[in-house]
């Protein structure tokens, strides 16, 4: 039924981020449609005032405690395939909150 309404005119169909999207064929509409989708795709930096998931921070304090001289990104690494993912913004956003880059410091090179 799609292929047919994209054949027909109806619809056009694009490849977007490994899937595909089905947008008007106004080329007004289906821009406006693209920018909506790519925003709500976009992944989200949390900022230090937004509240962040109890668990989460102590995902990333008990791998800090393992990996004392870790940065954000070498956390994240520690922590890949984790569910669900802890990606480097969040650590970073736990690190900022708690000021953990100045315990990492302490602890001597970031050698993890």
């Amino acid at each position: 039924m799609l292929r047919s309404a994209v054949r027909s005119g109806l619809l056009q169909r694009r490849k977007l981020d490994g899937v595909f999207v089905y947008l008007s064929p106004d080329p007004d509409t289906s821009a406006d449609q693209l920018a909506a989708r790519r925003q709500l795709t976009r992944p989200q930096r949390p900022s230090p005032s937004d509240p962040l998931d109890p668990l989460l921070i102590i995902e990333v304090l008990l791998a800090l405690i393992r990996h004392p001289r870790c940065s954000p990104t070498q956390l994240a690494r520690h922590l890949r395939g984790h569910s669900p993912p802890i990606r480097r913004p969040l650590i970073a956003a736990v690190f900022q909150r708690f000021d953990l880059q100045s315990v990492v410091e302490k602890g001597g090179p970031t050698v993890c």
